[in-house]
């Protein structure tokens, strides 16, 4: 038996609903922050690499032309004789 009138279960029920919303709209900020920080750290791994990409192909470019470097002193005093 139920001793609650239909006020008072009325109210229950009005404060479980609005429980379950809060709780609800609680999750969605979570769910909605966890996606933004989600694609800022997609963007910031993809700007690292861009960049160690970069940097890798500027670093094997001076060593070309550090290794090429004697070689053109050397060939440079060739041309007088």
């Amino acid at each position: 038996m139920n001793n609650l009138s239909s006020n008072e279960t009325f109210s229950i029920t009005r404060c479980r609903n609005r429980f379950l919303i809060e709780a609800t709209v609680e999750r969605a900020a979570i769910a909605i922050e966890g996606a933004r920080l989600l694609d800022e750290a997609q963007k910031r791994a993809a700007r690292e690499t861009f960049l160690s990409e970069i940097g890798s192909k500027l670093g094997a470019s001076f060593q070309l032309i550090n290794s090429s470097a004697p070689l053109l002193e050397k060939n440079d005093g060739n041309d007088e004789k």
